[in-house]
């Protein structure tokens, strides 16, 4: 990987990281759905990890199309950035409580809600549209 390459496989994830809150888009039975989810970056494992709940039927709809887009916007600098992978949900209540952080607590009560889970986006695709950059 070139320099200019590592550059901007950095800067994608720093946008992930400022933003914070992404939009999950996936298909479900009755076409696309779209919800607000807290994304955090595994640099390491190439992945966005995003805690949701049991509620919903979001383990439904990943199992039956595990294809989802996220889609990160950080407007203090004017980037837009759009994911492409592969979800898979973790139903370990330790792991979704050690992700946890009080970002989360208009959702649900807290790290310890039983309704939590961890929902891993492993990565195939990203588009980014940078203002400073382009």
């Amino acid at each position: 990987m070139t320099q200019d390459e590592q550059a901007q496989v950095d800067r994608i994830w720093e946008v992930i990281e400022k933003a914070g809150v992404c939009m999950r888009a996936a298909q479900f039975a009755d076409g696309l759905r779209v919800r607000p989810m807290v994304g955090l970056p595994t640099w390491d494992e190439n992945a966005v990890l995003c805690l949701t709940d049991r509620c919903g039927l979001k383990d439904a709809d990943i199992e039956a199309s595990p294809e989802v887009y996220l889609t990160f916007v950080y407007p203090n600098e004017n980037v837009y950035l759009a994911l492409t992978g592969e979800a898979f949900v973790n139903l370990d209540p330790d792991d979704a409580r050690e992700l946890s952080t009080h970002k989360e607590e208009a959702w649900w009560s807290g790290p310890h809600d039983p309704n939590l889970l961890v929902m891993r986006v492993e990565l195939w695709r990203a588009e980014m549209w940078d203002s400073p950059v382009n």
